[in-house]
């Protein structure tokens, strides 16, 4: 299936590379043999920067790139910092002094652009999980450290309108638009399971 970057998740990052907010051909030994993450244990807890679109029939939360912002168990509603992960195979070339031009160019870029934008202006998710540490003395390793999510799912008034209705009932998924289906499957489905089914099952109806 395609890719899809929200470039309003991190401003700059992908800057060039994805027209639109699609991820080309460019793109192909980047994502080819990377790793996928499923999000759909963790709904509204982390923000997806670069998602892979699932097939219709699943419907799975999956990302290539996401963020979130953590805080330490216990440390109340303050944010401890703010983690990016990527699935992206970034680490292709060799950096030597007086090497030669990078094999995979496209991969030096985003790396550079990624640590680059880290430094000058960092993400600044509105997601946030619960960072668990926990200490086992005499075991492999002795200390364990989980981001658990916040909330068991994620509120209806931090969703969109749209995303709203289709949350509310199978009545109003099938009135939605098919502009309205298609930035669903697009960009909200973190929202959760069943919401996500419903406009799988849709779009399936529709074709």
């Amino acid at each position: 299936m395609s890719t899809y970057a929200d470039e309003d998740r991190w401003k700059g990052v992908f800057d060039g590379m994805a027209p639109e907010g699609w991820a080309d051909e460019s793109w192909f030994r980047l994502i080819e043999g990377g790793t996928n993450f499923l999000l759909d244990s963790v709904p509204g807890g982390v923000e997806v920067v670069l998602r892979s679109i699932d097939l219709m029939t699943e419907a799975r939360n999956k990302a290539l790139v996401w963020q979130t912002g953590f805080v330490k168990e216990g440390a109340g509603a303050t944010t401890s910092g703010v983690v990016v992960v990527s699935g992206l195979k970034l680490l292709q070339n060799t950096f030597s002094a007086g090497a030669a031009a990078a094999e995979v160019p496209e991969a030096a870029w985003l790396l550079h652009s990624m640590i680059t934008a880290a430094l000058s202006s960092p993400p600044t998710p509105t997601t946030k999980l619960t960072l668990k540490v926990t200490q086992c003395p005499g075991c492999i390793p002795p200390t364990n450290a989980n981001l658990c999510p916040t909330n068991a799912s994620q509120p209806l008034d931090s969703l969109s309108a749209v995303a709203r209705a289709a949350v509310a009932s199978e009545a109003e998924v099938v009135a939605l638009s098919d502009s309205d289906l298609v930035e669903l499957m697009r960009d909200e489905l973190g929202m959760g399971v069943v919401a996500r089914n419903r406009v799988a099952a849709e779009v399936r109806a529709r074709q």
